[in-house]
């Protein structure tokens, strides 16, 4: 399952990356050179010393803010806490199924420094559950250089919107089967036999009247054994993956 578990992990840090609304353009060029020298600006944590599970990625030389994290997610986080250094905002996720399923939450905990009389995003803990996503079993150095490289020579500018990655190094015997899937997600919201689709969603748990949801879509062979292509969706970003062409895009609507 490797290959979609790095897609993952590299997407969520493009997604960092894709604020191109003018106010945030420096700060997205700056984070932008950071991956050029990746181990010398972000690190990933699997446990920490007190014996912490949450898996981590630390942000050596914060640049993002509070505010970039906000316009990113479309929505308040569900719960913000002042801390000693700045402040933490806590995001609860609900898997939405079209049955009642028990323990389906999961969290991510964001932390921001007060540096320079500003929150800069710092370090990002993953809930335990989603700790296989980011087990260094499935991310290799190699992998995170070559996404880290993608990022460094994209020369994102105001008018970048977009951000395509070629996948065709990738073993894509690697990528989960149907069956793999439905064991390690459950039960999809929907799913059309005529397509071979699956679709899940999660809904941020938050005050908004409307939750903010994040949905994706995988398209299987008539077998189930083999993943054709998976679209996903949140706020105001979208990612496409297409295993047939080899190719992965990452948008932004401004």
């Amino acid at each position: 399952m490797s290959l979609l578990q790095k897609i993952r992990i590299v997407t969520a840090l493009m997604v960092l990356l894709l604020l191109l609304s003018g106010c945030l353009l420096n700060r997205v060029v700056e984070v932008r050179d950071q991956f050029c020298e990746f181990d010398s600006n972000f690190e990933l944590r699997f446990a920490d010393q007190s014996g912490q599970d949450y898996p981590e990625i630390n942000f050596l030389n914060p640049v993002l803010l509070d505010n970039d994290v906000l316009w990113m997610a479309g929505a308040a986080p569900t719960e913000t806490r002042r801390t000693a250094d700045g402040l933490s905002m806590i995001w609860i996720v609900d898997k939405v199924s079209a049955l009642p399923e028990p323990d389906t939450e999961f969290r991510i905990i964001m932390n921001f420094n007060d540096l320079d009389d500003e929150n800069k995003l710092s370090s990002i803990y993953f809930d335990p559950k989603l700790k296989v996503l980011m087990n260094p079993k499935f991310i290799d150095s190699e992998s995170l250089l070559r996404g880290a490289e993608n990022i460094c020579s994209t020369g994102l500018g105001m008018n970048s919107t977009r951000m395509e990655i070629d996948i065709s190094d990738q073993d894509l015997d690697e990528l989960p089967s149907r069956q793999e899937m439905l064991e390690w997600l459950g039960a999809p919201l929907s799913w059309a036999e005529h397509e071979n689709s699956y679709t899940y969603e999660f809904r941020l748990r938050n005050s908004n009247a409307v939750p903010q949801t994040a949905r994706f879509t995988v398209w299987y062979d008539a077998n189930g054994k083999k993943p054709l292509r998976m679209v996903s969706d949140y706020s105001r970003f979208s990612t496409s993956a297409d295993f047939v062409s080899k190719k992965m895009q990452v948008r932004v609507s401004i």
